[in-house]
C-alpha cells in the first residue's frame, strides 16, 4: 500500500525518476506476489473446510474448478476496470491523486484479507478458521497387515 502512494513522487521525465518509477514497481510487484500466494492457498483450504461441511455444496464438478474461477474472474475485472478509473481520475485531478486512491483502494481490499484468511484475526480460541491442518499436510495413518503369504505389509493413507 505504500508504494501505491510513493509513486506520486514520480513528477518528471529524467533518469532518476524512471530509476524510482522502475523501483517503486518492482516492490509493488513483490508485495503482490508475496501477498497473493498465500491467499490462493486460502481458496483451498476453506474450500475443503466448505465441502467437508456440507458434500455436495458446489456441485458434482467440484469447488475448486469455481473457487479460482471466480478469483480469476475479479482479477480480469480489476485489469479491466483499474485503467479506466486511474485515466478518469488522472484526467479529472492528476497523477497524485491517482495514486493515493490506488493506495485507499488497497488498504481497503487488504482488509478482508487480514480478517477472513488464517491470520491472527480469524483465530477464535486457539483454532484456525481454515480447518484442522490450516497451512500443514494432514497426518497420514500407517495401517499394518498381513499378506496372503504371511508377510508384514503397511499401508499409507490420507486422513481428510
Amino acid at each position: 500500500m505504500p508504494f501505491w502512494i510513493l509513486l506520486r513522487l514520480v513528477t518528471h521525465n529524467s533518469t532518476a525518476q524512471k530509476i524510482l518509477l522502475c523501483v517503486l514497481l518492482f516492490l509493488i510487484g513483490t508485495c503482490m506476489a508475496v501477498s497473493l500466494t498465500p491467499l490462493i492457498a486460502e481458496f483451498t483450504y476453506v474450500v475443503g473446510a466448505k465441502e467437508k461441511q456440507q458434500p455436495g455444496l458446489f456441485g458434482a464438478s467440484g469447488a475448486y474448478a469455481q473457487a479460482y474461477g471466480l478469483f480469476n474472474t475479479a482479477w480480469a475485472a480489476g485489469c479491466i476496470v483499474g485503467p479506466i478509473w486511474a485515466g478518469f481520475i488522472q484526467a479529472r485531478a492528476g497523477w497524485s491523486t491517482v495514486t493515493w486512491t490506488l493506495g485507499v483502494l488497497s488498504a481497503v481490499s487488504a482488509l478482508p484479507i487480514v480478517v477472513y484468511t488464517g491470520g491472527l484475526l480469524s483465530k477464535k480460541h486457539g483454532a484456525p478458521v481454515c480447518g484442522n491442518y490450516c497451512g500443514r499436510a494432514p497426518p497420514r495413518q500407517v495401517q499394518s497387515h498381513r499378506t496372503g503369504d504371511g508377510r508384514a505389509m503397511s499401508t499409507s493413507m490420507e486422513t481428510a
